[in-house]
């Protein structure tokens, strides 16, 4: 084999691995706004730069058709590449976004890493291994008992704050019409912040809805505050609108 055929071998598999891998990551475990709100695309090009770039080129330089060592060399960059992409993967799927929780008047991204070893909840908000996006679930409030128990945990820097407890997930389908009575009309969006009126325009025109047919909210991820676009008739999410500088 020679150096530019081994080069071409190896780039078209890490490509095709990659792309396999950021499809599902775009259209599976991050659909829409949540890839941004969730700070992922940092990790997404670390694994294309050491996978898609370094690997490949490292490949380039290094083979040498009867060269001594060549075999070590291979192996290598194969196992610096599948190391990056093990650790980028298993970091990207166990951060996926579990559930997205509704409490009183903003949603939180729930990732599977806080849902960990969590006891309880109901059986039907178990979220499905096949399920695009998080699964959304209405947060009910606490006892004063579960209140004073999530507060000392917080104190002792244990456990998650109570949008993130999967014993007080309800149904989000039972209580649609709370969610929505709690939804802001776009016009305090746009009072707030006019710079998003043209993404809050692009999503009317996408899902061909009317301004009086959508409401807003704070929708908090890793990366802080983003802001919600949801159906007022059912409560469903449009779209998350990314930051405007």
């Amino acid at each position: 084999m020679t150096r530019f055929k081994a080069f071409a071998t190896h780039l078209a598999t890490s490509v095709t691995i990659v792309t396999t891998f950021f499809l599902m990551i775009l259209f599976w475990w991050y659909p829409g706004g949540f890839l941004e709100v969730e700070g992922v695309k940092g990790v997404m090009m670390v694994l294309l730069g050491v996978d898609v770039v370094l690997g490949p080129t490292l490949m380039l330089i290094l083979f040498k058709p009867g060269k001594k060592g060549l075999w070590f060399d291979v192996t290598a960059i194969l196992v610096v590449q599948v190391t990056a992409f093990l650790y980028g993967a298993t970091v990207i799927y166990t951060e996926r976004p579990l559930y997205l929780s509704f409490y009183i008047d903003n949603f939180t991204v729930v990732p599977a890493s806080k849902v960990a070893g969590q006891e309880g909840g109901d059986a039907s908000v178990q979220p499905s291994f096949w399920q695009v996006g998080p699964k959304k679930v209405f947060v009910r409030r606490p006892s004063d008992k579960e209140r004073s128990e999530i507060v000392g945990d917080l104190l002792n820097r244990q456990g998650v704050g109570l949008e993130m407890r999967t014993k007080l997930f309800l149904p989000y389908e039972e209580h649609v019409q709370k969610v929505v009575e709690a939804g802001e009309p776009l016009s305090a969006l746009y009072r707030s912040n006019p710079e998003v009126k043209p993404l809050v325009a692009a999503v009317l025109q996408k899902f061909q809805m009317p301004e009086d047919g959508v409401i807003h909210f704070p929708v908090k991820g890793r990366e802080g505050f983003r802001f919600g676009l949801f159906s007022k008739k059912d409560a469903s999410l449009l779209d998350i609108l990314p930051l405007v500088e």
